[in-house]
């Protein structure tokens, strides 16, 4: 489990906390979703029309389909599925209001590598959302692609709103609290998260840009790059291994 996917699903619980009606009746999109497809899960709980995980291969998708069967129960489980979605697709391939609908919110979570997936993501994100949509998504400080994706975004016409994560649910996190399994310690379940510290990612809700819209681009795009600058700095060389100190 990625620590990105976690902070998102964590965010959408405190959502379901609230009875909040932001997704009720809408469709919901997750992309690059993995197995887990935690964010999917809990975004089922909270009313939408549809919620989709997706990922680029069949083979992610099946077990993500029984992961979420096991996890929902009664009707919403026929409110959540998985499908296999190439975002390369929905860019060049003009699948979006054909086999693929417009969706009203975007989820992502841990979904960009490189400076490619960081620029492909955002077109993507810019064919697929509807009008009034949103997007959610959750952003690493050392992850290659990352500003790019922010910048990219803003190129496209969004903006950026940085959305505070809840103390108590980093700290969850970082303990693995957040997690529960009979047979297993909280230091047991904390090895299962890959990514931490999840102090070292950013929640952001993206909307395409109005008049005078507040926007965050500028400051999240800095402290990304700056935070990248810092770990390339940080990286020694040791007979032929890049060593991250």
């Amino acid at each position: 489990l990625w620590v990105g996917g976690l902070v998102l699903a964590g965010h959408l619980a405190d959502l379901c906390k609230r009875s909040n009606d932001e997704f009720r009746g809408k469709t919901v999109m997750e992309l690059g979703s993995g197995i887990s497809a935690l964010p999917t899960i809990i975004s089922a709980q909270l009313g939408p029309s549809r919620c989709l995980a997706t990922d680029y291969t069949k083979e992610i998708v099946d077990i993500t389909a029984v992961n979420i069967k096991k996890a929902l129960s009664g009707q919403l489980t026929s409110v959540a599925a998985s499908e296999v979605l190439d975002w390369n697709d929905v860019v060049n391939g003009g699948v979006v209001g054909t086999t693929v609908p417009h969706q009203d919110v975007l989820l992502f979570a841990d979904a960009v590598y490189t400076v490619e997936m960081g620029t492909l993501l955002a077109s993507c994100i810019d064919g697929l959302l509807g009008p009034g949509g949103q997007v959610l998504g959750v952003l690493s400080y050392r992850r290659v692609g990352s500003a790019e994706f922010v910048r990219t975004l803003s190129q496209l016409g969004f903006v950026a709103q940085e959305i505070a994560v809840d103390p108590a649910v980093t700290d969850a996190i970082e303990d693995g609290s957040i997690l529960w399994h009979e047979a297993l310690s909280k230091q047991e379940l904390k090895g299962i998260i890959e990514g931490l510290p999840a102090a070292g990612c950013v929640l952001v809700c993206w909307r395409r840009r109005w008049f005078d819209a507040p926007d965050d681009t500028v400051k999240i795009w800095d402290r990304l790059s700056t935070a990248l600058a810092e770990a390339e700095n940080n990286i020694s060389l040791s007979e032929g291994f890049e060593i991250w100190e």
